[in-house]
């Protein structure tokens, strides 16, 4: 969908998409921009009052400020998509 999209943009020769896991090809990334939109925890994150980004992907390096320090070694510039109920003192 995310190339059906750059595609009807224009855009679609300047974005490379890269399908793999992120903990075993991070050290050969480089980049300008990354955008991150990693598994907040299920359907069920909204029954949460807050959201803790610490908490997500707790399975995976260390949590979410972990894999935001990895995707750091990629690129200067970072969206991160985050849930709405995302405690805004983290951020």
């Amino acid at each position: 969908m995310a190339r059906h999209n750059a595609e009807i943009y224009g855009v679609a020769d300047k974005i490379e998409f890269i399908v793999g896991d992120i903990f075993k090809i991070y050290p050969k990334l480089k980049a300008d921009v990354v955008f991150m939109s990693p598994p907040w925890g299920g359907p069920k994150y909204s029954q949460t009052k807050s959201y803790s980004i610490e908490t997500m992907c707790s399975d995976h390096v260390g949590g979410g400020f972990r894999i935001f320090d990895i995707v750091k070694t990629i690129a200067p510039n970072i969206a991160f998509h985050l849930p709405k109920n995302t405690n805004i003192l983290e951020v």
